[in-house]
Order: structure tokens, then sequence, then C-alpha cells
């Protein structure tokens, strides 16, 4: 009975046992009850990393003085791009009007009412242009579109959130396996099947990609983190990419690499000039038929 009382009030730290336990001259009970709590110590502390706690292992942080900071607040401090939007207001292109805007996505996806990139792009479109909306209009036309992009979402397979950044003529080439959840999307973009977008830690949820203008896709195509894809360049089929892509560069492979360049991404620093692709016992036209003259 004594014991049954003292251990009654074991705690995992152990508080309170050990002057029990003497005032009834237990001495084998108390050490064993000390043994208790301290494995029940040594089980809380290999428990904490999994609960994401403060004794998550840092390896998958970025730490500045005793916060986390995620990849995204350190870019975009020098491109604005990768700062997040809450969707509060509306983020269609500016300079357009939201006719104007749906009847481009129209004529981008090859004029195809049918096409299941066009009908994702418009209720893109709407969704962000009930942002811009009175409060008391706001909320029915929010339900409308909740509705809707759910819908669009399950029967194209292609996942668009109105808070993803999208410009002007973005071509949605084929659909399904789609997962499109950057942060920025630019303008002239073609983007393939089974592609996906997002985050590459679980922690830093708003560590997405910035994708520029002119930039195509391909298919199966993988960009997780907060990486930057550069103007025209090309992201080949299967690729996984977790580093930035230089503009006009033409990367491809697990992980991707550089394995070529654009004609655009010599443009700005000298003209791109052909290389002869025949053999040099091949005359030139001119001087084949003055061959021929004279023989």
């Amino acid at each position: 009975m004594p014991v049954r009382v003292a251990t009654r009030f074991v705690r995992p730290d152990g508080a309170g046992v050990t002057g029990i336990l003497t005032a009834l001259g237990i001495g084998r009970v108390e050490a064993f009850m000390r043994r208790i709590a301290r494995a029940l110590r040594l089980r809380r502390t290999a428990k904490a990393p999994l609960q994401g706690g403060a004794d998550r292992p840092a390896m998958t942080r970025v730490t500045q003085g005793s916060g986390t900071v995620e990849e995204w607040r350190r870019r975009a401090t020098l491109d604005p791009r990768f700062a997040p939007t809450e969707g509060s207001p509306d983020r269609n292109p500016p300079g357009i009007s939201l006719r104007g805007l749906i009847a481009e996505d129209y004529r981008t996806q090859g004029s195809d009412w049918l096409s299941e990139g066009f009908w994702v792009l418009f209720w893109h479109r709407i969704g962000n242009w009930r942002m811009g909306l009175p409060k008391p209009l706001r909320a029915p036309m929010t339900l409308v579109y909740r509705v809707m992009f759910r819908w669009v979402s399950r029967s194209t397979g292609i996942y668009l959130p109105y808070t993803v950044r999208v410009g002007r003529r973005v071509r949605l080439d084929h659909f399904g396996g789609m997962i499109l959840v950057a942060q920025w999307i630019g303008d002239d973009v073609t983007i393939r099947q089974n592609t996906t977008f997002g985050i590459a830690r679980k922690h830093a949820l708003q560590d997405r990609p910035v994708i520029g203008n002119r930039v195509e896709i391909g298919a199966g195509a993988v960009i997780l983190g907060a990486v930057s894809i550069g103007d025209d360049a090309v992201v080949g089929a299967n690729s996984v990419v977790r580093r930035d892509v230089a503009p006009g560069s033409v990367v491809g492979g697990v992980p991707a690499r550089d394995i070529g360049a654009t004609a655009l991404r010599h443009a700005p620093s000298r003209p791109v000039t052909a290389r002869r692709t025949v053999p040099r016992d091949v005359l030139p036209a001119e001087r084949y038929s003055t061959a021929i003259q004279k023989n």
C-alpha cells in the first residue's frame, strides 16, 4: 500500500518522489522510480523533433538570429516577384480589361472553347477579378469561384490557384497532372502536361518558383523551391530543377544542368552567326556554276 500511494504522485520529471520514498525508507523503490523518470525524459526528448518543435533538425532551415527565415524572404529583397500574395487585391495583369484578357487567353489556347487550358485560365482570371469588387458583391462571386475552381481542377487535372500571379498569353499545352503553385508566371510562357511547380520543404510553404517571360516547360518537368527561371529559358522534359536557371539557357536531367543555350541568350552580347554545316570540299552555288563552265 505505501508503495502504491507513492507511485500515484510520480511525474515525468520525478519531482516530489524522492522525499516520499526517503520518508518511507524504501531505497530500492526510490532508485527504480528514478530510472523510470529518466526513461520518460529520454522518450519525450526523442519525440520532440517529430512534432516539429524547436528541437527539429535545422538542416532544412535558414536561420537568422533566433527565428526561422524562409528562402523567399532573402530573395524578395532583390526580386519582389518572390514575395507571396494573400490574394486580397486583383492580381490580373495591368493595362488590359478582364474581357480583353479572357479574349487573349482564348486566342492563345488555339481559339478552342473546349480547351482545358482556356477554362483553367478563365476561372483564374475571374478569381482575381472578384477581389476588386465591393465586399457585398464579392461574397457570392467567391462562392461561385470556389465551386468552379474545384470542378475545373478535378475535371482537367490542372491545379492553378488564383494566388499565383499569371502573366499574359500563357499557354497550357495539353492537360493533366499539372500542379502550378508558383509565385509568378511571366508572359508568353508555355507549360506542358505533368508539370509541377511547388515547395521543396514542408516548413517553407512560400518558397515557390518564379517563371520568367517566354519560358518553355517540357512535359513532366518539376521546379521546386524559391528558384528563378530566367527569360527565354527552356526546361527539358522530366527535368528536376532546384537551382536558378540563367536567361536563355537550356537545362535538362535529374538534377537539371545546363546543356545548351537558345539563340536569344547570345543576342545582348553578340550576334548569332550561322555555323558551317557542309563539308569544306563542297563548293558554294556561284563557284559551282563557274567550275561547270570551265569544264
